[in-house]
């Protein structure tokens, strides 16, 4: 009967492995053993991150175990430092190192000075006075404006350590005395620590692959350089089929968003190498590893002049994005007449070979100014400047034509110019943006040397004190301020474990200091952050402690070397699994580990009595932190993000405002009221490209609050994490995070275009400023009626702003005494910024055309410059674009009240 059933529960499970085979087939689903896994390009990252670690935590730990602990009393703090210098390049290291080791001297030597003063007391008098120098410490340290002062936290901790360590050793039974050699062992300690850490990276130097910013940032390039070719060349396809085939038009417009997206990320990955290639080729010419030939790959100026030629790219490229990946209100239901296909169709037999061709003429050139040997090709410079003008020509006509068949139909002028002005306005911005797209490679290749970036000095600590010393400090500040006085204040209460005996002596002896050197770790700036770090460290340190535990119970753990290779294969494992965004967790479970295997400080205690004391007193520390956080100097990070969201509209308000009236008083200007380059006269775009500049001076205070404006897109963005993992206890609605991403995103979008916006008023200014008082053209009101549609925008902002003032009374985007309803119904009001851009496509722009087309016809000294008409267009396309984003703020501002809490909503 046994096997009976055994037989059947076999023939069931062949069964059934037999139809899910057959399902897999008949669906072409591939099946486990089919499918090949290939590692991923940020799998290959970790893996040499995390070997990396694993050889400098191997390499530092023997170093400093070996000897002793006489004469490294502290081997963990070797670790500490290894873990944080240690960074994804040579470049990164050798500055991460820099920024420890020049602070570190002046720190370290100050804290053991006063605790050889402090040494000379008595215990209890040392005890007295600890908490005391501890918190006055804390705030010099805090508030020292010295610019190589940037890791703080960290020197809190060198501080503390030098001043807290001979009260820490004391008990009844004896007084310790710290040994003379104390800060030469301490210095040494930390010194290996940070050669460790960069040795690692200059032994994989003759690799292959090696971890060298100089590799890294000239293969970055080669792939920014082929993003940007293919970006051109999909801008070449969009041009190419524009009104003959919408479905390659279609795969154009993804393709350009794909490209300017990757090239985004590039550009940004490309940047963060520069001061990492600085520092190596410091380090290459002392060391000499490389040869003659090869030095040109190491030179940081040729790399920074890349990346800023590229940046100046990206901000084109953006704009051409938006142009042409969007179609404005009304396009929907026009791009299929008849009339407006022609008009595209025409427009791309005028630009689409001149595009294709510019765009080879562009390449031959980066790659023969930025990669070639000799670095500067006059030749390629030629052929990029002649089909730049052929494609100056070719706008030119393309503007004659369009304004031919627009003109045609005298009888329904205007309606023909409503169905016409949409595209019309985005090829515009199209072509202006490809036009100063490639000029900026050739302003880049034709700059003198002296104009090119500057060579950065390196200046000696030195120096750099002298320097220090006449700079203001950072009580001003109210962030700083209040950084440095709850750090202070927890510090004190922290070194309290230090200062009364039976804390010290009965339940924290030896290593009473992790309580202080807790709270100088956690503590930062927000809230948000401090929370998180404490979470950190917390399973950091238990992480650490099971692991250790494991290690003492199974192996031998009294053989040196059976600790020191356990102690690298955690290190391995646990930067190999750590998390981007929270890297401090496995940071601090590696060098929680080497302090609980290997001591802390004089530490004689087995593992498992110390793996209790630490994970109690990393507790003590945490919880000491957190109450004068949230009880005595709490700052929501929340209620920032919150404040910014609104605060930025009543922000843009205002600059839309000045910016109408700046467009009103543009009509003043003639030649007589400054001085208009030559080139102006010669290059109708030069305006748009370069001469804007010399007329900023005009537009001053929108340059102003536009960096307002940025400020505090910036400022949010920077605490929104923080905000989203705050605490809230219940007491507040916790903040929908995805919804303030799409907001900020939008916020931020807006903002490039009040920059476009700017520049377009600035040249605007400039084209005036040749115009005589009597010119003809002046009649058509240009400027006003940028003016104008800007105007329509702010006026709508109002009552927006009007709206969300009266269901947010406290300024805060959070729930409030009005019902979720209602704020509903006023945010709504953000839905009519669509109905304005329809309003300025068919009535005001379009109007405007159609009296240009008139003056045209009637009159031959209407005829404009192409920079002075594109200029128009740009602003238009501008104003147009802020509307959008706008409207669609609305929208992500619904969603975030919709995510209120349900118990709110049913007031």
């Amino acid at each position: 009967m046994t096997e009976e059933s055994s037989s059947r529960n076999r023939g069931r499970r062949s069964s059934m492995r037999l139809s899910i085979d057959t399902f897999l087939t008949d669906r072409n689903i591939p099946s486990c053993s089919s499918i090949c896994i290939t590692p991923t390009p940020e799998f290959q990252s970790r893996i040499g991150e995390a070997t990396r670690a694993l050889f400098a935590a191997l390499i530092s730990i023997t170093i400093l175990i070996l000897p002793g602990e006489a004469i490294f009393p502290s081997p963990w703090l070797g670790t500490v430092l290894v873990m944080r210098t240690l960074g994804i390049t040579l470049g990164d290291t050798i500055i991460s190192t820099r920024s420890v080791f020049k602070p570190m001297i002046p720190v370290a030597g100050i804290g053991f000075g006063i605790a050889l003063m402090l040494d000379w007391l008595n215990t209890k008098m040392y005890s007295i006075f600890l908490p005391f120098v501890v918190a006055i410490g804390t705030l010099v340290i805090m508030l020292c404006p010295w610019p190589f002062l940037t890791k703080k936290n960290l020197m809190l901790v060198v501080f503390y350590l030098m001043v807290a360590s001979p009260l820490s050793i004391r008990n009844e039974q004896q007084e310790e005395q710290l040994p003379e050699w104390f800060l030469a062992s301490f210095i040494a300690t930390v010194t290996i620590g940070l050669f460790v850490s960069a040795g690692v990276h200059l032994i994989l130097l003759s690799a292959p692959r090696s971890t060298a910013a100089t590799r890294l940032s000239l293969n970055t390039m080669k792939e920014l350089r082929c993003t940007t070719h293919n970006l051109l060349s999909s801008i070449s396809l969009y041009a190419s089929n524009l009104g003959k085939d919408a479905q390659e038009v279609m795969r154009a417009r993804s393709l350009i968003e794909f490209y300017v997206s990757t090239r985004k990320q590039q550009l940004k990955t490309l940047s963060g190498y520069t001061d990492a290639i600085r520092a190596e080729s410091f380090v290459m010419n002392i060391l000499r590893l490389v040869s003659c030939n090869n030095l040109r790959y190491y030179h940081a100026n040729k790399v920074e002049e890349f990346v800023q030629c590229a940046k100046k790219q990206q901000h084109h490229a953006e704009i051409i994005f938006l142009s042409s990946g969007s179609l404005l209100p009304g396009e929907e239901y026009t791009h299929m007449n008849e009339t407006v296909r022609y008009l595209k169709a025409m427009l791309s037999d005028h630009l689409g070979i001149a595009v294709e061709q510019l765009a080879s003429e562009f390449h031959q050139a980066e790659s023969c100014y930025f990669f070639s040997d000799d670095g500067h090709c006059q030749t390629s410079i030629d052929s990029l400047q002649m089909s730049l003008g052929e494609y100056i020509l070719a706008m030119k006509k393309s503007f004659i034509d369009s304004d031919k068949l627009t003109s045609t139909d005298e009888l329904d002028i205007n309606t023909t110019s409503r169905s016409l002005i949409g595209p019309k306005i985005r090829v515009r911005a199209v072509q202006i943006s490809v036009y100063n797209f490639v000029h900026e490679l050739i302003d880049t290749m034709l700059q003198e040397d002296d104009e090119k970036a500057p060579v950065v000095s390196v200046e000696s600590i030195g120096s750099s004190l002298k320097s220090g010393l006449t700079m203001p400090w950072l009580h001003s500040n109210p962030s700083k301020l209040r950084l440095a006085l709850k750090t202070a204040l927890a510090m004190s209460l922290a070194s309290l474990w230090v200062s009364i005996p039976h804390l010290r002596e009965y339940v924290a002896y030896p290593n009473s200091m992790w309580v202080g050197i807790t709270v100088a770790v956690i503590s930062l700036e927000n809230t948000g952050s401090s929370v998180i770090k404490c979470i950190d460290r917390l399973w950091g340190t238990l992480v650490a402690g099971a692991y250790a535990l494991l290690v003492a119970k199974l192996l031998p753990f009294e053989i040196m070397y059976v600790g020191i290779a356990s102690y690298a294969i955690f290190a391995f494992v646990a930067i190999l699994l750590k998390n981007p965004e929270r890297s401090y967790a496995s940071e601090c479970a590696v060098t929680s580990l080497a302090s609980i295997l290997f001591g802390s400080f004089y530490n004689e205690i087995d593992v498992n009595q110390y793996v209790t004391q630490r994970i109690m007193l990393i507790f003590i520390g945490v919880i000491t932190f957190l109450f004068v956080e949230l009880a005595l100097f709490s700052r929501s990070s929340r209620i920032i993000v919150e404040a910014c969201a609104l605060k930025w509209f009543n922000d843009l308000q205002r600059f839309l405002t000045d910016a109408s009236e700046a467009c009103s008083s543009i009509s003043r200007f003639h030649c007589n009221d400054c001085e208009v380059p030559v080139s102006l006269l010669n290059e109708p775009l030069f305006m748009l490209r370069k001469g804007h500049k010399d007329m900023a001076s005009f537009t001053s205070n929108l340059a102003d609050e536009l960096s307002q404006l940025k400020d505090t897109v910036t400022i949010a963005k920077g605490e929104l994490y923080p905000a989203i993992v705050e605490p809230s206890l219940g007491l507040h609605a916790k903040l929908y995070g995805l919804g303030y991403e799409k907001l900020l995103y939008e916020q931020e979008r807006c903002a490039s275009q009040l920059q476009v916006l700017i520049t377009c008023i600035n040249s605007l200014i400039g084209y005036y400023s040749i115009l005589s008082q009597d010119a003809k053209v002046r009649e058509l009101q240009r400027p006003e009626l940028i003016a104008e549609i800007i105007n329509q925008v702010s006026v709508q902002l109002q009552t927006c702003i009007y709206g969300m003032k009266a269901v947010f009374p406290s300024g805060l985007c959070e729930p409030s005494s009005t019902r979720i309803s209602d704020i509903i119904a006023s945010l709504s009001s953000f839905r009519s910024f669509e109905a304005v851009r329809v309003s300025i496509l068919t009535k005001s722009i379009a109007e405007s055309h159609a009296e240009y087309y008139k003056l045209m016809i009637s009159s031959d000294e209407a005829s404009h410059v192409t920079g002075f008409r594109t200029a128009v267009a740009l602003a238009a396309s501008a104003v147009l674009t802020i509307a959008q984003t706008l409207q669609l703020c609305g929208l992500y501002l619904e969603e975030i009240v919709r995510h209120f809490p349900v118990e709110i909503q049913g007031r």
